[in-house]
């Protein structure tokens, strides 16, 4: 385009003016910086705009990276993810929010979640969906789901309203095998619970310093404490003071050392102030970084049989006496060898103590011409 020099003159001349300066162009060469600036210009916002259109299409590429990423965790997440209306129909779902529903993911959108939920989790699924809408917080629940064949799915379900679109947004984890596991454990528990207390022997649990956490009806009758009671006590508050050095001696240097007891002895102190004697066999429990945390002991009233050993101890008293004073000599002997002589005895073989005649052939101090009658007469009371 031609511009006549006297009319570009007079633009620049006005333009220069304005900022207060002196007119630096005028005529042809006016014209010519003129191009050659805009010139210039125009390759300047060239480049800025491949810079504009590389920065949109790394952003852009980013932006796609970041997307499949999403996706990809979206889809293969091993929870699954519903968007329901408020209505509570499916809209949208992943991958495995379909495999837990155990349809195709097409044949789901449109259903209501709902009419996958048991019978006996509906109401819970209803007041847990009504709940998300009108708290507008995170709520939860625990319902089981009825699946192709039959099948039986737990789920623990997290829901809340998005925001924007006002749906609800729900988390599903799959809690069957964790249900199945409580399920067993329960179970064993119960068992476990059982055998404690149908033993016939006292069983008691207690920390490393002596506190009772734990015990069975028969060890609380055997002490005459509840349970409740035995909390605030401790196996030292039950054990009389005499027994507590040989105690502290038996945990130091078998439990801890070994991880149980032998069966040792030791005497209760009962809630009526009484002795109780009881025989208790203890073991050591540790934790998962092998130390020791607890103790637990099965104990056994022992107090019949202490009852029947003084009785038979009495017994064999009353025994030997009447046989160290009876004027009758009586001698026992095994394997043909004196092993016991009444004083009646020592003094018809002349002898003057036990000693003298323990270990002795029985038939030492019969004459030959009476030993063989006598051994008929032994091997017949052997028979």
């Amino acid at each position: 385009m031609q511009l006549e020099g006297l009319h570009c003159s007079g633009f620049y001349h006005e333009f220069d003016m304005k900022k207060g300066d002196k007119p630096i162009l005028s005529g042809e060469a006016g014209h010519e910086g003129l191009v050659e600036e805009l010139r210039l210009r125009k390759l300047e916002l060239e480049a800025q705009n491949q810079e504009l259109i590389a920065a949109r299409q790394k952003a852009e590429d980013i932006a796609r990276l970041y997307t499949d990423l999403y996706v990809e965790i979206y889809n293969f997440s091993p929870a699954g993810y519903y968007r329901l209306d408020g209505d509570g129909r499916i809209e949208e779902l992943n991958l495995n929010g379909a495999r837990l529903l155990d349809k195709d993911r097409s044949a789901l959108l449109g259903n209501f979640f709902s009419q996958f939920v048991a019978e006996s989790s509906k109401s819970e699924f209803n007041r847990f969906f009504q709940k998300v809408f009108e708290k507008r917080s995170t709520e939860s629940c625990e319902v089981k789901i009825s699946v192709n064949g039959g099948t039986t799915r737990h789920l623990h379900l997290e829901g809340i309203v998005s925001e924007v679109e006002q749906k609800c947004l729900i988390t599903a984890i799959d809690i069957t095998a964790h249900q199945k596991m409580e399920a067993s454990l329960r179970t064993s528990e119960e068992k476990y619970r059982k055998l404690h207390e149908s033993l016939r022997d006292g069983y008691v649990y207690v920390t490393m310093d002596g506190r009772i956490l734990e015990s069975n009806t028969m060890f609380q009758n055997l002490v005459g404490f509840s349970q409740d009671e035995l909390q605030h006590l401790t196996y030292f508050d039950l054990t009389p003071e005499n027994w507590h050095a040989y105690e502290n001696e038996i945990v130091n240097n078998e439990i801890i050392p070994k991880g149980f007891s032998r069966v040792y002895e030791k005497e209760y102190r009962k809630s009526d102030g009484s002795l109780l004697p009881v025989e208790l066999r203890t073991f050591l429990i540790r934790d998962d970084q092998d130390q020791p945390v607890g103790m637990w002991a099965i104990v056994r009233d022992i107090t019949q049989r202490k009852h029947s050993n003084d009785v038979l101890r009495e017994s064999e008293k009353r025994y030997r006496n009447l046989i160290e004073l009876t004027p009758t000599g009586i001698a026992i002997y095994q394997d043909l060898k004196y092993c016991y002589l009444n004083p009646a005895a020592l003094a018809i073989l002349g002898a003057s103590s036990q000693e003298e005649m323990i270990g002795k052939p029985a038939l030492s101090i019969v004459h030959p011409d009476s030993r063989e009658e006598v051994v008929k007469r032994m091997e017949l009371v052997l028979c």
